[in-house]
C-alpha cells in the first residue's frame, strides 16, 4: 500500500513585512513527490511572469519576479519534515514560505501569499491522492520530538537501576557524583546500559533521518558524527573499557566539541547569509537602474511620437488665356 504523507504550509519571512501566520497557514495531505509537484505548478500560474527554479539547495522551488507593488521579488517554499502527536516517523512535511522583496505592504504580501495558497488548494482538488486538510493542529518538527522522546528517558522507569549513575537525556545534567563514579558496570547494570541504548536510538532515528534528508547541511553532518561517536562510548562502557565517570566526562568532552563546530558553522552559514542578501540588494538596486532607464526611454519615445512634423503641400495653378481685339486675357485659377 502506498504510504500516504501529509505537508504543511507555513511561512517564514525574510523581511520586515509579517503577514498573518493564520493567513499562511496550510495541510496538504500526499506523498513527497506528489505534494512537490503540486507546489511546482501553483507556483507557475500564480507567478507565471517569473522563473521557478530550486530553492537554494533546499528541498523545494523558488520563484524571482518584478512588479510594480513589490519590485524584485522572490518567494521559495521548502519542505521540513515534521510529525503528529508523539510520532517519531515522519507523517508529514512542512512547507516553509519565505520571500525577499524590495518594497511591498503588509497587505500585499498577504495578498500573494493567500493566492498562492488558494491556487495549491485548487490544484490539489484535481489531483489524485492528494487534498488540503484544515487541521493542523499537533504538528511538531521531527527534531523536536526526538529532543522530546530523549528526555523522558531520564524519568523512564525501566531505567532507574542506572538513572542515578548516568546522564540519560542529556550529557549536560550530569551530577559531580556521576563524573566522580569510578565503578564499572555490574552484568545487570549492563542489560539496562543496552535497554538504555535501544531507547535512545528510537528516539535519535528521527533526527537521523533529518540527516539524511539534507545532506548538505553541515549542522546535521555534525549531529550524525556526534552520534555516532556517543554510540561507540556506549559500547565501551557496556564493555567495561571505561568507568562510569570516565564515560560522563568524555561523553561531556565530546559534546563541547560538537558545540564549538556548531558555533563555527552558524557563523559562516550567518556570513554567506549576510553575502547572499548583500548580492541580491545589488542586483535588486541594478534591476532598479536598468528599469529607471527603460522607463526614460519610453518617455523619449512617446515624447517623440507627439511632436507632428508639418506636412508641406504642392499646390497645383492652371491658367488660360485668350485674345480679345488686339489683347490677351489670362486668367489662373
Amino acid at each position: 500500500m502506498k504510504k500516504i504523507l501529509v505537508f504543511i504550509a507555513f511561512a517564514i519571512f525574510a523581511t520586515n513585512v509579517i503577514a498573518g501566520e493564520n493567513d499562511l497557514f496550510m495541510i496538504v495531505k500526499g506523498d513527497k513527490d506528489q505534494v512537490m509537484s503540486l507546489v511546482h505548478k501553483a507556483m507557475q500560474v500564480e507567478f507565471s511572469s517569473g522563473v521557478v527554479g530550486n530553492y537554494d539547495g533546499r528541498v523545494g522551488y523558488k520563484v524571482y519576479y518584478n512588479s510594480f507593488a513589490t519590485g524584485q521579488t522572490s518567494f521559495g517554499i521548502g519542505l521540513a519534515p515534521v510529525s503528529d502527536g508523539d510520532n517519531l516517523m515522519v507523517t508529514a512535511y512542512k512547507l516553509e514560505i519565505g520571500y525577499q522583496t524590495q518594497k511591498g505592504s503588509q497587505f500585499y504580501i498577504t495578498q500573494i501569499a493567500k493566492n498562492l495558497k488558494a491556487e495549491i488548494a485548487k490544484q490539489a482538488s484535481v489531483m489524485e491522492n492528494v487534498s488540503v486538510i484544515n487541521d493542523a493542529e499537533g504538528y511538531k518538527y521531527i527534531g523536536e520530538q526526538a529532543d522530546k522522546c530523549i528526555g523522558k528517558l531520564q524519568s523512564d522507569p525501566e531505567l532507574s537501576g542506572i538513572s542515578k549513575k548516568l546522564s540519560l537525556s542529556n550529557a549536560s545534567t550530569a551530577t559531580l557524583a556521576m563524573l566522580a563514579d569510578d565503578a564499572k558496570p555490574t552484568e545487570a547494570e549492563k542489560a539496562l546500559i543496552s535497554l538504555w541504548s535501544s531507547k535512545r536510538d528510537t528516539c535519535f532515528q528521527a533526527k537521523v533521518f533529518m540527516s539524511t534528508f539534507y545532506p548538505s547541511n553541515e549542522q546535521w553532518t555534525v549531529f550524525l558524527q556526534s552520534y555516532n561517536a556517543s554510540n561507540q562510548l556506549i559500547v565501551n562502557l557496556y564493555k567495561s573499557a571505561i568507568s562510569y565517570g570516565e564515560f560522563t566526562k568524555q561523553r561531556q568532552e565530546l559534546n563541547l566539541d560538537n558545540q564549538k563546530r556548531a558555533q563555527q558553522i552558524n557563523a559562516k552559514q550567518t556570513a554567506q547569509q549576510q553575502n547572499n542578501a548583500e548580492n541580491e540588494r545589488q542586483h535588486q538596486l541594478e534591476q532598479q537602474r536598468v528599469n529607471i532607464e527603460q522607463q526614460k526611454a519610453n518617455a523619449i519615445q512617446t515624447q517623440a511620437n507627439k511632436i507632428q512634423i508639418p506636412t508641406i503641400v504642392n499646390q497645383t495653378t492652371n491658367c488660360t488665356s485668350r485674345v480679345v481685339g488686339n489683347s490677351v486675357q489670362t486668367t489662373c485659377n
